[in-house]
């Protein structure tokens, strides 16, 4: 079974975070420019960036 791909782009984007990619302050990519980089529609990246808020806040 495919993961989900929400949980693909949560883990994109972590992955963006944690290497140095983006940083904090930097001005984030529209939300048009991420569902092209992604080939997804708004609603699955919602929920791919809603997930990647949700981990970084979650107390661990």
């Amino acid at each position: 079974m495919q993961p989900r791909l929400w949980k693909s782009i949560s883990s994109a984007l972590h992955t963006d975070i944690a290497g140095g990619r983006d940083h904090p302050g930097d001005k984030r990519p529209t939300e048009a420019k991420l569902a092209a980089r992604f080939g997804v529609g708004s609603h699955t990246l919602r929920r791919g960036t809603g997930d990647r808020v949700t981990q970084t806040f979650s107390p661990e």
